[in-house]
Parts: structure tokens; C-alpha cells; sequence
């Protein structure tokens, strides 16, 4: 009984000194790790390219010498990642996104120095006005309109989808149209500066959603061209509100199949 005390008041006083320290041994260091690009941007005039990568890094090089211009650590709220880096039409100013990020933020193009922070997180697509100082951003279900000038929002396409994240935009080349898609592949083209709805194409069915990476318009806005991550081209023609073909698989040179058209509708 005696030995039992003691052993007991030994064990009691072991651990009234507190844990012991931890400690652990380098087995083994990797060295030489670099960034991985995330997204690229190139100026209108062609000589600078700009990369942000997985880490928040933006840096801008000239093209064709490769020499570093600037670089900044962008670092967005809520999210390192750099996810989308865009040009103005001007040159003169880059937008930056992040999937993750709470935040929109400018830069000047010229320096890499900050012009602003916009309130609108979760940025996928954005798209730059041809003529005015005006940028569409695509985050979540919304489209926010930013005024560039002034660094803000102003006006807003909510649940341009019906709830459905909108993934890309664009603006024609003559400025009077704005298109959306969404995730499922659902798209919508947009008068400016009315915002008023013209016209919505469905682009994929079935389960499988269309996830586009991209859009583009022709220069009055009576054509649309986006692709998906499952690897095919979705060609519309806007003014019939149709999907007029689809490329698979355009990488490996493989020919382009036309639509079927859905029951009860014209094949023209």
C-alpha cells in the first residue's frame, strides 16, 4: 500500500511540470517550388504580358526580351489565388479576380500600383465596355456594371439566371450588346445600356453542366461563340435564338458536328 502512495505522488508530480516539449526532425526539404500561373493577360498594343499566379503574385513582363516591368503582391480579401487578370481597352488599367476572394481590385497598368478595391467578391468573368469607362463582372448569380472611374459598382443584373453562378461575359465590339452565360450553359444577351433582356439560348442539356470558360460576341453582338471545360465550342446565332453548331474536341482536329434540333422545331 505504502509503494502504491508513492508511486501515485511521483506520477501526480510528473505531471504537474507540465508536457514534455515537442519536437520533431526534418526528414526531408524540397526546395526550388515555383508558382503556378493561374491566369494571364495580354496588352492591347501587344508588348506586355501579365501573369497572376496561385500565390497572389501579379507580375507584368515585356514582350519579346521577357524582362520584368513590375510586380505586386495581390493577395485578395478572403483568398490568395489570383483566378482572372484583364486588360482595359485602353491599356491602361487591369482588373484582377479570385474565386475565393471577397474583392475586385484595379491596377494601373503602367506601375502595378493599386487604383482600387471594388466591393464584389467571388469574380469569374469580367468584361470591359469598348467605348466607355465601364466593366461588367460576373460573381456568383450577378452581373455588377462597374464604373472604373470612380473604382464602384453602380448598377446590377441580379439573378441574371435564375439563380444560376454566371461564369462569363462579354460585351460586342460595338457596344451595344451585353452577354451572360451561366454554369449550366444558359445564355442571355443584354441591350446596353437598357440592360433589357433581347434574347436566351440554352447551350448544353442533360446533367452534365456546361461550366464555360468563355465568351465572345461578334461586332453587333448577332453571334456568340463559348466553350465549356468538358472541351466543346458552342456556336449561337443570336438573332434566330438558336444554337446553330458544336465543335468537339477542336484540339485533336476533329470535325464539327451540327446541332439536332429538339422535337417540334424547324432543322433550318
Amino acid at each position: 500500500m505504502r509503494a502504491f502512495a508513492l508511486g501515485l505522488a511521483l506520477s501526480l508530480c510528473a505531471c504537474s511540470e507540465g508536457p514534455p516539449p515537442v519536437t520533431a526532425t526534418r526528414v526531408l526539404e524540397v526546395g526550388g517550388i515555383r508558382p503556378v500561373v493561374n491566369a494571364v493577360a495580354l496588352s492591347p498594343d501587344g508588348g506586355t504580358v501579365v501573369v497572376g499566379d496561385l500565390d497572389g503574385d501579379l507580375v507584368a513582363r515585356e514582350i519579346p526580351s521577357g524582362a520584368e516591368r513590375w510586380t505586386t503582391r495581390v493577395r485578395p480579401r478572403g483568398g490568395a489565388r489570383i483566378d482572372g487578370v484583364f486588360y482595359s481597352p485602353d491599356g491602361s488599367l487591369i482588373v484582377t479576380t479570385g474565386h475565393d476572394a471577397r474583392a475586385t481590385e484595379l491596377w494601373d497598368a503602367a506601375t502595378g500600383r493599386a487604383r482600387g478595391v471594388v466591393d464584389v467578391g467571388g469574380g469569374r468573368g469580367v468584361a470591359f465596355h469598348p467605348s466607355e469607362r465601364m466593366a461588367a463582372v460576373a460573381a456568383s448569380s450577378t452581373v455588377h456594371l462597374v464604373d472604373l472611374d470612380r473604382g464602384e459598382a453602380t448598377r446590377a443584373l441580379p439573378n441574371a439566371h435564375q439563380g444560376d453562378p454566371v461564369y462569363a461575359v462579354a460585351f460586342s465590339p460595338d457596344g451595344q450588346t451585353l452577354a451572360s452565360v451561366s454554369h449550366a450553359g444558359s445564355l442571355k444577351l443584354w441591350g446596353w445600356p437598357s440592360l433589357v433582356l433581347r434574347s436566351s439560348v440554352t447551350l448544353s442539356s442533360g446533367v452534365e453542366a456546361l461550366s464555360p470558360v468563355s465568351l465572345t460576341l461578334s461586332r453587333r453582338g448577332n453571334r456568340a461563340a463559348a466553350n465549356g471545360i468538358l472541351g466543346r465550342l458552342h456556336v449561337v446565332d443570336t438573332a434566330k435564338a438558336r444554337e446553330e453548331r458544336v465543335f468537339s474536341e477542336i484540339g485533336a482536329r476533329r470535325a464539327g458536328q451540327r446541332i439536332r434540333p429538339a422535337a417540334g422545331r424547324s432543322s433550318r
